[in-house]
């Protein structure tokens, strides 16, 4: 299996992005400086691991979908080829 410019780039761009969300979570967020670490630093903090786990998720997905697909197309071409062999065995049998 061969991986395409698109896969690389969004690969890329995927990591990148939780590198950002997860460097931004170590330091804080935003109001890591003079704040008192409130209920605001929390909800950053819960909006941020969510975050997270929805880049992963959707790598999952973008993943499983993509094994699907190459399996569907592999099970397009088992058809076709079952067809076909199919077609000419009943060709060959007419003669």
């Amino acid at each position: 299996m061969r991986l395409g410019l698109l896969e690389i780039v969004l690969t890329v761009i995927v990591l990148l992005s939780v590198l950002v969300v997860w460097r931004w979570m170590r330091q804080g967020g935003p109001d890591s400086g003079a704040g008192d670490g409130g209920p605001v630093s929390s909800f950053l903090q819960k909006i941020g691991t969510i975050g997270i786990l929805l880049v992963v998720g959707g790598l999952g997905l973008i993943l499983v979908g993509y094994i699907v697909l190459i399996g569907l197309a592999k099970m397009f071409i088992w058809a076709v080829a079952i067809l076909v062999l199919g077609l000419a065995f009943l060709v060959l049998s007419r003669r």
